[in-house]
């Protein structure tokens, strides 16, 4: 698929982004123009309007409200301190297809413009499970306000929808419902809203006998879908990606029939089936060896199939958008971008899956054309 040429509002993005860096602001204006492939001029240009330019009183609030979260105090422990590039800034102004970075989540979201991504699509660290080697044991209401910024600095970016793919656990007998905290604090305290109903992800062969003794094994997850509300209804997106024809034809001497709203069936209605039927919001998807998409997933402690990601980036990114993801792990949300012709930029705090994901998409996209 041909590169699609970068908008002038998407340059315009890149490069407020750019100035509002420390670093990359020092730059002079000229080297901006070369490394987002600008004219001459447009960095001046557009340093300029930041000074002419009258602050927006409601967007000044809405930036105070979301500077004045703060997740609780958590430091990780045997980790190098994250360090950032241009990385995400060269995708945005088209120099790149793909730009990994090593930083942590909620600072990196921030260094963003607004609606700089189309999608944005990760798995959070769960309540209370892994450590994942720097000392994260974050449970009950300490979790979900670690995570509600992240997710609120992830709508901002996010011209669409902000998916969230995680599950509260089973300790003790007791299940700990963070998730089902999480949507009612981003929704009803942060002001956001839920786009499509939950999904949830059926995994067929889940691990026998992981309900205990007592209960029944866990055989799903719920996938939550988050925006802004000025985001709704959505720009873009293409339900019907993935589906496939209906099952047609009825039981003999039976006939489709429309209930209405009174509940009454009337038999003297038509029914016409689609084409293309709507897949719909469960969705069954594999996990384990040989299902993952990529041998490197296996590196990552809790891969996300390919199969899983693949479908909402069909669903919620246009051709040539870009996909967010600022928990990258093995990288499968960006080999999915990829592998449709989407854009794709995040992150990870750790070096290990930094280098992870650069290895897998290397490997991976080396002989494919650029979106």
């Amino acid at each position: 698929m041909p590169r699609a040429k970068p908008t002038t509002s998407t340059k315009k993005a890149a490069v407020l982004a750019a100035l509002a860096d420390p670093e990359l602001a020092k730059l002079p204006d000229r080297a901006l123009d070369r490394l987002f492939g600008t004219s001459v001029g447009f960095t001046s240009r557009v340093r300029k309007s930041l000074t002419s330019a009258k602050p927006d009183p409601v967007k000044s609030a809405a930036a105070t409200r979301a500077n004045a979260l703060r997740y609780p105090a958590w430091e990780p422990t045997d980790h190098a301190q994250p360090t950032r590039s241009d990385a995400a800034f060269r995708v945005l102004g088209g120099a790149e297809p793909w730009g990994v970075e090593h930083a942590d989540a909620l600072d990196w979201l921030r260094q963003l413009p607004e609606r700089a991504a189309s999608l944005t699509l990760f798995s959070p660290p769960y309540e209370g499970q892994r450590g994942y080697d720097m000392g994260f044991r974050l449970k009950g209401q300490a979790w979900v306000d670690w995570l509600r910024p992240i997710v609120t600095e992830a709508a901002r970016v996010t011209a669409g929808l902000v998916l969230v793919t995680v599950s509260g656990p089973v300790r003790d007998h007791e299940y700990s419902p963070v998730v089902e905290w999480l949507a009612a604090d981003l929704t009803r305290r942060d002001g956001l809203a839920c786009g499509p109903s939950p999904y949830a992800w059926v995994k067929p062969n889940a691990m026998p006998g992981s309900g205990s003794e007592n209960y029944h094994r866990r055989a799903w997850e719920p996938i939550y879908a988050f925006c802004l509300p000025d985001r709704l209804p959505l720009a873009w997106s293409d339900p019907l990606a993935f589906g496939e024809a209906p099952v047609k034809g009825t039981k003999r001497g039976q006939r489709m029939t429309r209930r209405k709203s009174s509940g009454a069936r009337p038999l003297d209605s038509k029914y016409t089936a689609p084409a293309i039927a709507n897949p719909g919001n469960v969705l069954s998807c594999k996990v384990g060896g040989g299902n993952l998409g990529h041998p490197l997933a296996h590196e990552n402690e809790a891969p996300m199939p390919l199969s899983l990601a693949e479908r909402f980036v069909r669903w919620y990114c246009p051709p040539s958008g870009i996909v967010c993801d600022p928990f990258i792990g093995s990288g499968t949300t960006a080999h999915a971008a990829i592998l449709h012709g989407r854009r794709f930029v995040g992150c990870d705090i750790r070096a290990s899956q930094v280098e992870l994901a650069r290895r897998r998409l290397g490997d991976f996209s080396a002989d494919r054309p650029q979106p």
